[in-house]
C-alpha cells in the first residue's frame, strides 16, 4: 500500500488575507482537503482553491461530546491518508492552537509510518497582540484556558499580561455546551478579584474573521463588570480575555487551595513532596486511569479491576469539579519531579465536611511501590487534607493480609480502628489519623 501524507495547516483568523503561501500550495496540491474553519463562507472560500474539500463541522452535534467529535474527525482525516493519498487539513487561526484534533491526527500518522506535518498559521493570539498593542516581552505574558484556570487554580503573576482563552465556555466540564451561563463567569470574575483589584481594566476581545478593519470585538470593562457583558459574540470559542498589566502587589491565596467553609469551595492545584509532583487530575490521565485501575495485581487489595465501561464512568466523576461546587474528592497523578509523565494516582475520596472526614488512597504500579513513593505521597495527602481542606480526620482501608500497606499507614502514623470480636471479621482494616490540636 502507498504511503499517504497529512498536512494540517492553518489559514489564519481573517478570511483570505492571513494564509501564507506555504499553506496554501499544501491545499491546492492535495488530493483531498478536510475544512474545520469558522463558517460556510471561509469554505466556500477554500473550495475556490481545491475541488475536494470536506467539512469537518457536520461531526458537530447539539448535545454531543466534542471529545467523540474530535476523534470522528482524526479518523475522517486519515481515512484517505491510509488509502494512500494526500490529505490537507486545513484550520482556522494556526491548527496548533486549541485545536485537538490535528495534533493527535499527526500523531496517529506518524506512528503509522505516514509522513505528517504541521504548518502554522495566524492565531487570535497573533491578532491580540496586534489590534490591543500588546507586547507579550515587555513585562511577559500568561495564557491559560478560562475552566483550566478555574478548576486548577493556577499561579499568575500580577505584574504580567494575563490571556484567558475561551472565556464563553468558562467552567464547562462536560464537553457538550457552545457557552455557559453568567454564573460561571461571575464566578471566573471572583477568582480575577484575589489577584486583581475591582476596577483593574480588562479588554474582551476576539480576532476579526472578515477584513473590516480593526478587531471584530474589543469590549473595554473592568474586572468587577467584566462577568455580566453580554454574550453577543464577546466570549466564544477562539476569544480572548486579556487584563492589562497590574501594579505588582500583594496577593492573596495566589495558586494556593483552600477550603472555604462559607461557600464550602475546594480549591484544587498542584503539590509537590522532596521527590514528587502531584497535578490535578486532567484529560490527559484517562490512559494512566484506565491502566491502574483495570489492572489485577495493581488493584489485588484495593478492590476488583474496572472494565472499560466501568473505567470510562470513574474517570469522569475522577475530574476536578468546578470550584465552588461541594467537592466529595480530590484526585492527583504523580509523576517525579525531574520527570514529566505521571505514574500513579492518588486522592482523598468521600470528603465529608459535615463529620470532617476523606478516605486517602494511592495506587502506584509494581515497579514503583518499593521506592517509598507511597509515604511520601500519603504524608502529602494528610497534609493537604488537614491544612488546605480544614478537615479533621484521615482514613484508609485496605484488604487484610496486606503487609506493605499496614507498614505505610503506621509509619506514617495512623492507628488502626478497634476491632470487635466478631468470629468472622469484615475482609477491610480501617487505619485513621486526627489533625493535631491546635
Amino acid at each position: 500500500m502507498p504511503q499517504g501524507k497529512l498536512v494540517c495547516v492553518g489559514i489564519g483568523m481573517t478570511l483570505g488575507s492571513h494564509i501564507g503561501p506555504l499553506a496554501k500550495s499544501h491545499i491546492t496540491q492535495a488530493d483531498v482537503v478536510f475544512a474545520g474553519v469558522s463558517d460556510s463562507v471561509v469554505e466556500a472560500w477554500l473550495r475556490t482553491l481545491h475541488p475536494d474539500v470536506r467539512s469537518l463541522q457536520p461531526f458537530y452535534e447539539a448535545g454531543k461530546s466534542r471529545r467523540l467529535t474530535y476523534r470522528e474527525m482524526v479518523e475522517a482525516m486519515l481515512a484517505p491518508v491510509r488509502a494512500g493519498q494526500s490529505v490537507c487539513g486545513a484550520f482556522y487561526g494556526h491548527p496548533g492552537v486549541f485545536a485537538w484534533a490535528p495534533h493527535r491526527a499527526i500523531a496517529l500518522a506518524r506512528s503509522e509510518g505516514h509522513e505528517a506535518l504541521m504548518v502554522p498559521g495566524v492565531s487570535a493570539e497573533d491578532c491580540l497582540y496586534a489590534d490591543l498593542g500588546i507586547d507579550p516581552g515587555r513585562v511577559g505574558c500568561q495564557h491559560y484556558e478560562a475552566s483550566q484556570f478555574m478548576l486548577y487554580r493556577r499561579t499568575i503573576d500580577s505584574s504580567a499580561y494575563l490571556v484567558l482563552w475561551q472565556v464563553g465556555l468558562a467552567g464547562d466540564r462536560s464537553l457538550t455546551r457552545t457557552s455557559t451561563g453568567p454564573a460561571y463567569r461571575q464566578l471566573l470574575v471572583e477568582l480575577l478579584l484575589e489577584h486583581y483589584p475591582a476596577d483593574h481594566p480588562v479588554v474582551i476581545y476576539r480576532a476579526p474573521d472578515t477584513a473590516r478593519g480593526g478587531p471584530a470585538y474589543g469590549f473595554r470593562a473592568s474586572v468587577r463588570t467584566a462577568g455580566g457583558a453580554d454574550r453577543r459574540g464577546r466570549y466564544g470559542r477562539h476569544r480572548a480575555g486579556a487584563p492589562a498589566r497590574a501594579t505588582p502587589r500583594d496577593t492573596r491565596a495566589a495558586g494556593g487551595a483552600g477550603h472555604d467553609p462559607g461557600s464550602r469551595r475546594l480549591i484544587m492545584r498542584i503539590y509537590t513532596t522532596a521527590r514528587l509532583v502531584l497535578r490535578p487530575l486532567q484529560e490527559g490521565d484517562r490512559a494512566l486511569f484506565e491502566y491502574l485501575y483495570g489492572d489485577a495485581g495493581v488493584m489485588e487489595h484495593v478492590a476488583r479491576p474496572l472494565s472499560s465501561a466501568g473505567v470510562e464512568r470513574a474517570f469522569a466523576a475522577a475530574l476536578p469539579s468546578l470550584p465552588g461546587a461541594d467537592c466529595r474528592h480530590a484526585f492527583f497523578s504523580v509523576a517525579e519531579a525531574a520527570g514529566q509523565n505521571a505514574f500513579g494516582l492518588a486522592g482523598l475520596q468521600s470528603i465529608d465536611r459535615t463529620r470532617g472526614c476523606a478516605e486517602a488512597g494511592i495506587l502506584l504500579p509494581a515497579e514503583r511501590q518499593s521506592c517509598g513513593y507511597g509515604k511520601e505521597i500519603l504524608r502529602k495527602l494528610t497534609e493537604i487534607a488537614f491544612d488546605s481542606f480544614g478537615l479533621d480526620e484521615v482514613y484508609v482501608q485496605y484488604r487484610r493480609a496486606h503487609e506493605r500497606a499496614e507498614q505505610l499507614v503506621v509509619s506514617v502514623g495512623f492507628s488502626a480502628l478497634p476491632e470487635t470480636a466478631d468470629p468472622a471479621p469484615p475482609p477491610w482494616r480501617t487505619w485513621r489519623m486526627r489533625r493535631a490540636p491546635g
